[in-house]
């Protein structure tokens, strides 16, 4: 009856192994011999001795296992048993050579023929071995262990230490395989990716999807703009304009007054059509705005206007009265002749009295500003009359 119920475990493990080698829930049985070199025991044990016993385990993962065990010791002039629990830890899974480790404690009985009594107390042990599981559910182990126990009351009490070397075979039954769901066929979603495969099922017909199932998502690079002025090189007719420049849809420098020069460049943003202008953008009759005005003069060590300076004022005015963004300083200059605070006194009244010219000739006041410089911008020498008559001017100068 022992032999054939033997024979139904190793059926049935085999079954068991060859779907799933996993130990979890498993039995193991199995005899053992081997061979323990004995302390000397004071002497009273003079040699060593052999091992017979049996193991029953049980594996609570696919790792660990528990086990008892009983063997026992055959020495002359001695009966020594061991009753042990041990804790196994397997290095490996889900293999079928599997190296372990082990520890445990267990009742020692000794009975040795020259001591009056037998004494029976604990010991502790520790080891590791391997086994090698065929398919099946049989099996090969070698364990190797380090033993030590107490003798109190024999050979003078002394604490033992015991090597031993274990080989048997073991039997491993009761592990149930793991039942694998089936895994589902088909293409679900219509995207060419089997539902088994398919990571983003749900996908829809028609989506690009990648070997996952997945949708591609296509990135569109942003359009290159190499000047960085908001318009992209495809559609830029002005590459290169100047950081910070205000474009057109075409990407090109806005020009406000249409007269070809950009605003960033044009001195005169407000030019009307038209009109002839220089590079800077203004009207060609600028220039005779601009700088030392000729035909302005006045009374002799007065700010007072000679009549003489009219036309050119009223032709001033005229043209500053066309170009409406312009706005002026006029800046008065004397020669070096007399105090500098005279000349300083009199250079102020002379801006200002043309200043007050032109706002009564139409040009709005807030686009007129006036100041005296006296004779300390010389454009002549004063030690010549030439010079000194050189450096008596008034000027206009544009204000950005």
């Amino acid at each position: 009856m022992f032999k054939k119920t033997l024979l139904l475990a190793a059926l049935s493990t085999s079954v068991a192994f060859a779907e799933k080698p996993s130990l979890k829930g498993a039995w193991e049985f199995g005899p053992f011999a081997g061979f323990n070199w004995l302390d000397k025991y004071n002497g009273a044990i003079p040699d060593n001795a052999d091992i017979l016993g049996a193991r029953l385990g049980y594996f609570f993962t696919d790792r660990v296992s528990v086990e008892g065990s009983f063997q026992r010791h055959f020495a002359p002039g001695a009966e020594l048993d061991s009753s042990r629990l041990n804790l196994l830890y397997h290095l490996t899974s889900g293999t079928m050579v599997r190296p372990f480790l082990t520890v445990g404690a267990g009742w020692e009985r000794t009975d040795i023929s020259a001591s009056a009594s037998a004494e029976s107390d604990y010991g502790l042990n520790a080891g590791g071995g391997l086994k090698v599981i065929f398919a099946n559910g049989v099996g090969l182990r070698v364990d190797g262990r380090y033993n030590t126990l107490q003798v109190d009351g024999l050979v003078g009490g002394n604490r033992q230490h015991n090597t031993e070397i274990l080989a048997g075979v073991s039997w491993f039954f009761g592990a149930k395989a793991a039942k694998e769901e089936p895994k589902p066929v088909g293409d679900s979603d219509s995207d060419g990716v089997n539902d088994d495969l398919d990571k983003c099922p749900g996908t829809g017909a028609g989506v690009k999807v990648d070997a996952s199932g997945c949708e591609v998502k296509v990135v569109v690079a942003a359009p290159l703009d190499s000047d960085s002025d908001g318009v992209s090189d495809d559609m830029d007719k002005c590459p290169g304009t100047p950081a910070g420049v205000v474009v057109d849809a075409a990407g090109c420098p806005a020009d406000e007054d249409g007269d070809g020069v950009p605003n960033y460049l044009d001195k005169c943003p407000k030019t009307p059509a038209g009109i002839k202008i220089d590079e800077t953008g203004c009207p060609e009759e600028v220039k005779k705005v601009r700088g030392a005005l000729k035909g302005i003069g006045f009374k002799t060590g007065s700010a007072t206007l000679l009549t003489s300076s009219y036309p050119v004022l009223d032709e001033a005015a005229r043209i500053l009265n066309d170009i409406t963004d312009a706005k002026i300083e006029v800046q008065g200059h004397t020669d070096s002749t007399g105090s500098e605070a005279i000349n300083q006194k009199l250079s102020d009244g002379r801006a200002k009295s043309v200043a007050d010219y032109l706002i009564k000739a139409g040009v709005p006041a807030d686009r007129i500003s006036s100041k005296g410089f006296g004779p300390s911008v010389p454009v002549g020498d004063n030690a010549t009359k030439e010079g000194r008559a050189q450096n008596r001017r008034v000027e206009f100068k544009w204000l950005d």
